[in-house]
């Protein structure tokens, strides 16, 4: 592949293309069936396209992740390894401080009086709480 008249950037872009044209071919299928359930039922296509629309781009950004790490390790298999053990602590990562607030040390909580003015200004108490913990985790 190096001997081809033609740059790496070329090569890395042909293959990060032809990988996400493999991705595009299911999801096209599968944004058929809201227009077929749509004959069925009511139902809210701009919800359906906005999450379709994420899912492909969320498999853009894995498909990334997974050539980057290709990119920069010699075998295929600690690419993968690697490459999933990102992916993964990505997705556990939602669960991080919900899991905290559940064992955590209670440094976190919020006094009565302010969370009484806060549920008075329909504002969420625990998306408060889970902001707090997130930017307590990155700045400690």
């Amino acid at each position: 592949m190096l001997t081809a008249p033609i740059r790496v950037s070329d090569i890395v872009l042909g293959k990060f293309y032809a990988l996400a044209t493999l991705l595009f071919i299911p999801v096209a299928i599968i944004s058929i069936y809201p227009l077929v359930l749509s004959a069925f039922g009511e139902i809210s296509l701009a919800e359906t396209d906005l999450a379709v629309g994420a899912f492909f781009l969320y498999g853009l950004a894995c498909i990334t992740i997974g050539e980057f790490v290709s990119s920069i390790t010699e075998s295929q298999m600690i690419a993968a390894i690697i490459s999933f053990g990102i992916l993964f602590a990505g997705y556990v990562m939602n669960a991080m401080p919900k899991l905290y607030m559940v064992t955590g040390h209670g440094e976190l909580e919020l006094d009565s009086a302010f969370t009484d003015i806060l549920q008075k200004a329909n504002i969420d108490t625990q998306a408060d709480i889970i902001l707090r913990s997130m930017t307590a985790a990155v700045f400690t």
